[in-house]
């Protein structure tokens, strides 16, 4: 891709065959095939992975239709539904099939329909057809062994596949340099990784052939342009039946999300999901009665809360839940923050190299703005930071007063606010890099209120402080 119209392109193909795919073509595969005189027939290597596994075939599924296109089109060992050439190649791929078999002789400019049977214009097929192909929300994933196809020193014809806005190809598996007959193989081992492993994500299956039986060159050569987490269909999707709450009360609550009538060997991801604030994943396998997944999840402020539930061969589930705030509530939340890490000559209640990083050995000052989403204000705020890490020296009197706060309204500190306004803390030398490199620093911030002016039993809010996104200048406030 070098373009914006380019990365677009492939966005809305990918996501469309992923979220709301035009089903009618999904389980129909192209087979297209010319026979190098001297070789093993390779229309005999595509019926091959038309037969069960047991067989030595990929398990191809009973219930796909197929069509073969063979140069010849019958020989001892195949039979096909037509002779392979460049009209008929054009006209299958715009009937649109969800997968493209092609065995024959290829360039960085041109697709093989017959080169050694044919003579011009039926022998090739070129980046013009290719960029003129209409099979609009129906793109293929297709796999050749035909040489340099997928170059990438060129503007070889796989990226006028995928590159075309309305048709072409999903994903393009080809070599990058030369192919050779009798790894045909390849190809059939990657749709046996689909069809009889299930492995359904499309990097996976295409990983499942690199370096098998210790054979390097051929597979090393194959290049894959997609998605390589795209997951791939191989029956006609069926709609997910989800239930879940509408309405989710802050602080924190038990989310449940019920998944009904999985088919057999299938498990489904739920995502919740609201913005930066907060984000769990769970699975739900089959089981022969409903099956479900709760979280315990506690958002900051009231809004939508994303839910998205995906399983392969369903459509993606996708729906919301209203999270609100209860009545006469104070809820009180480290909205956000950044880290002072000046030096003691300019600062003398820092000592840091000013790179705005948390590094191991620095004396540095962590602000924090703190906000109420509660209906109810919040009065006499305090916050205090603690830690239970030995490698962490948060000084005595880490303790910051915000005052009273409204409901909806957050405080802001800063290097400006004064003395008082910050917590300190010392990350000693020695400390984790496997830690600093996740950003996993524990720290603990609790959040004290009065539900009333002058109450005597200050309400707690803690919160476990894990993610410093630290690599911005300390001018820079940072999400939680």
């Amino acid at each position: 891709m070098e373009t914006i119209e380019e990365a677009n392109t492939f966005v809305n193909k990918v996501l469309s065959y992923e979220r709301n795919p035009t089903t009618d073509y999904l389980t129909r595969m192209l087979f297209m095939a010319a026979w190098q005189t001297g070789t093993t027939p390779s229309p005999w290597y595509a019926e091959q992975a038309q037969l069960p596994f047991e067989q030595g075939g990929t398990d191809f599924p009973l219930w796909f239709t197929k069509y073969e296109l063979y140069a010849p089109e019958i020989g001892a060992s195949w039979e096909g539904d037509s002779f392979l050439c460049r009209n008929k190649a054009v006209n299958a791929m715009n009937a649109s099939y969800g997968f493209i078999w092609h065995v024959d002789h290829c360039s960085q400019y041109s697709f093989g329909t017959g080169r050694e049977y044919n003579s011009d214009p039926q022998r090739l097929l070129f980046r013009t057809d290719a960029i003129n192909l209409s099979n609009a929300t129906r793109p293929s994933i297709l796999w050749t062994l035909g040489c340099d196809p997928n170059a990438f020193n060129y503007e070889s014809i796989s990226e006028t596949f995928m590159n075309n806005p309305n048709g072409g190809t999903v994903a393009f598996i080809g070599n990058t340099v030369y192919g050779l007959f009798g790894d045909e193989w390849m190809g059939n081992w990657i749709f046996k990784s689909l069809f009889h492993d299930k492995i359904w994500n499309l990097g996976d299956a295409f990983r499942s052939v690199q370096g098998m039986n210790n054979y390097y060159f051929g597979s090393y050569n194959q290049n894959l342009l997609g998605d390589p987490e795209m997951m791939v269909w191989d029956s006609i999707p069926k709609n997910l039946v989800v239930f879940h709450p509408d309405t989710f009360w802050l602080p924190e609550s038990i989310f449940t999300v019920i998944v009904k009538d999985l088919a057999p060997s299938e498990t489904a991801t739920v995502c919740v999901q609201k913005g930066t604030e907060a984000y769990a994943v769970g699975t739900v396998p089959n089981a022969s009665s409903d099956t479900l997944v709760s979280f315990l999840y506690k958002p900051y402020t009231p809004g939508y809360l994303n839910i998205t539930v995906t399983c392969h061969n369903y459509f993606v589930y996708e729906d919301s839940c209203y999270i609100a705030a209860m009545a006469n509530s104070v809820y009180l939340y480290p909205r956000s923050y950044f880290i002072f890490d000046d030096s003691l000559q300019t600062w003398g209640r820092v000592d840091g190299n000013k790179d705005g990083i948390l590094n191991p050995g620095e004396l540095v000052q962590v602000y924090f703005d703190i906000g109420n989403s509660g209906t109810q204000l919040g009065y006499y705020i305090n916050a205090i930071l603690r830690s239970n890490d030995s490698l962490i020296s948060i000084k005595s009197d880490s303790v910051v007063y915000y005052g009273n706060i409204q409901p909806g309204e957050i405080v802001h500190k800063d290097t400006l606010s004064g003395a008082g306004s910050y917590f300190g803390f010392y990350l000693k030398p020695g400390y984790p890099d496997s830690f600093l490199a996740y950003h996993r620093i524990p720290l603990n911030i609790t959040i004290y209120s009065y539900a009333n002016k002058g109450g005597d039993n200050p309400p707690r809010h803690p919160h476990r402080v894990l993610r410093f996104y630290s690599a911005q200048r300390s001018t820079s406030r940072n999400k939680q």
